[in-house]
């Protein structure tokens, strides 16, 4: 087969489209004939119609191949660098910037067509190809006619502000303003957090908040409060009320084989105290195996300890870590009372509380 006719096939098959993948076999064949200037130049048409939308490597060749050829009139290297400036390829805006410079270097009378193709380069993703193309647009605009400076100035917009204010005081028109930076506005201040109200202080504010609560884990720290605060200090009123919310399903509660809930907990101290007490030591075994969130844990486990306490004979009369400061004040001067900073010393004591009379048997 000739070399012409192959040479003629692959650009045939260029000019038909397809996936890299699919011309990949005639891109090597292109490269492994090697065009030389004068057989470019029969095919320069050809050539110049790949530059806009062939693949990467097949615009590549192209430009390579035209770049050595002396055919292209000034209209056609207009529209082939316009081409290549306009693609999304870093690599062929590069090639088309280098190619546009080293022309108009040899022939200044181009300087006078490469208005429209920088236009193009504006757009470029690249800072550095904006750069270069602003550029060589200062470089040459004392060649530019009046239309092709108005190109520039209508394509200003496109720059960033730094170098659009270089280009609107050499070709008039306003570069897009620097941007002044606004913070957004700050989030609202959320509500600060507020001290707890106080604990049931009888054994019907105790229903009642139990009926009713929210569920919250501060009303939870409020109840467990409450209950061994009145359960220590008259448990049979607190027996007399609760005994009201006896339920036959009661003794049901423990055939399950873990109590999840802090509400199957105090259910199960409120029993205690009520005298249905179907199993000894059920929090040796209730206590849920699973992986739980911890601050859902603290609360099971504090319940859990009320109970085990009401069945090992060693409630406490006041709930270490009780939730309001004056409740504990008032608990704190009984006989029997854990000094205020028992087991605590002001903080946080989770999930702990001392029998009556431990305060004086640590002090010793």
């Amino acid at each position: 087969m000739r070399r012409a006719d192959l040479l003629d096939g692959c650009l045939r098959r260029f000019l038909l489209g397809g996936a890299p993948a699919e011309l990949r076999f005639f891109v090597h064949l292109h490269e492994a004939l090697d065009p030389g200037p004068d057989e470019v130049e029969s095919r320069a048409r050809d050539y110049l119609r790949l530059l806009p939308a062939a693949p990467g490597q097949v615009a590549e060749s192209a430009a390579k191949r035209l770049r050595d050829c002396s055919a292209p009139t000034p209209d056609d290297l207009a529209e082939a660098w316009e081409s290549l400036l306009f693609r999304q390829e870093r690599k062929l805006v590069r090639a088309g910037l280098s190619w546009l410079q080293a022309a108009v270097r040899r022939q200044p009378e181009l300087a006078g067509v490469v208005a429209a193709p920088l236009a193009r380069a504006f757009a470029a993703e690249s800072a550095e190809l904006q750069e270069k193309a602003a550029e060589l647009a200062l470089t040459h605009a004392a060649a530019m006619d009046e239309e092709g400076r108005a190109t520039v100035r209508e394509a200003i917009e496109l720059l960033p502000p730094r170098l659009g204010g270089r280009l609107a005081a050499a070709f008039g028109g306003a570069a897009v303003a620097e941007p002044v930076f606004v913070p957004p506005p700050l989030p609202a201040v959320p509500e600060r957090a507020r001290p707890f109200d106080e604990p049931p202080a009888a054994p019907d504010e105790l229903v009642t908040l139990w009926v009713s609560m929210s569920r919250t884990w501060q009303t939870w720290e409020r109840l467990l409060a409450g209950f061994v605060t009145l359960a220590g200090r008259d448990r049979a009123s607190l027996a007399a009320r609760l005994e009201g919310l006896r339920q036959p399903w009661w003794r049901w509660q423990y055939q399950s084989s873990s109590w999840d809930s802090v509400d199957d907990w105090f259910s199960g101290a409120v029993k205690h105290v009520v005298g249905v007490v179907p199993e000894q030591q059920a929090w040796r075994r209730l206590m849920p195996p699973g992986r739980l969130a911890v601050p859902h844990r603290v609360l099971l486990h504090r319940a859990a300890e009320i109970l085990r306490a009401l069945d090992e004979g060693t409630l406490p009369p006041l709930l270490l870590a009780t939730p309001h400061p004056r409740h504990r004040a008032r608990g704190g001067g009984r006989a029997g009372a854990p000094a205020r900073g028992a087991g605590g010393g002001g903080r946080q004591a989770v999930g702990r509380r001392l029998p009556a009379g431990a305060a004086a048997a640590a002090s010793r």
